[in-house]
């Protein structure tokens, strides 16, 4: 009888334990996914991340994509860009992980990367016209890198002080563009409300 009453308790315990996982699995995932809907990036990753290695299939894919989200979103692309890889070689596609997985390494630079995973996006997501547009941005994106590599740049101290200078576009055979600076002909708008700062 007492082997009987250990063995149903080892049972009840296992069972007691996974439950209790399994919640509080729950609670950190909707931690982080209200975290997640208040845009609140930060605040939600160390919830997301404690999940990512769950043994619940689906709280593991969730958080896996959220986190991946939320580096994406805080600029945070490297972080990213990891994480989708990992989503990306699942053997269903979704065509949303390809497109931020391309997004984060076009951000990093990755151009000729960015485009071969843009090509699989616009393979599996035909009907999106930004398809070929993304992967044209990328050869462009490159093409510019390449001629301006060893290219210097310089402050046009006359053009940019420390004061506002902003909204540019050429004009003429020059530059238009407006400044805050003292001297200014003209006091359009005001940004401070009393016409001390035009």
């Amino acid at each position: 009888f007492n082997n009987m009453q250990k063995y149903f308790s080892s049972i009840f315990l296992f069972f007691f334990s996974i439950i209790s996982f399994t919640g509080f699995s729950q609670k950190n995932l909707a931690k982080g996914n209200a975290y997640f809907d208040r845009y609140m990036f930060r605040e939600a990753i160390p919830y997301l991340k404690s999940e990512i290695e769950s043994d619940d299939i689906e709280i593991r894919d969730e958080a896996t994509e959220k986190l991946a989200d939320c580096y994406r979103l805080l600029g945070e692309f490297a972080d990213a860009e990891a994480i989708y890889k990992k989503l990306v070689t699942r053997a269903k596609k979704n065509p949303n992980h390809l497109l931020n997985y391309a997004l984060s390494l076009k951000a990093s630079s990755k151009y000729q990367e960015a485009a071969e995973e843009f090509k699989k996006y616009a393979q599996l997501k035909p009907e999106d016209k930004m398809g070929p547009v993304y992967i044209e941005s990328c050869k462009l994106a490159q093409q510019w890198l390449d001629e301006n590599i060893g290219n210097e740049v310089k402050n046009l101290s006359f053009i940019n002080t420390e004061h506002s200078e902003f909204a540019p576009l050429l004009y003429k055979k020059g530059i238009l563009f407006c400044s805050s600076r003292p001297g200014s002909e003209k006091k359009l708008v005001s940004f401070d409300g009393v016409n001390a700062n035009p």
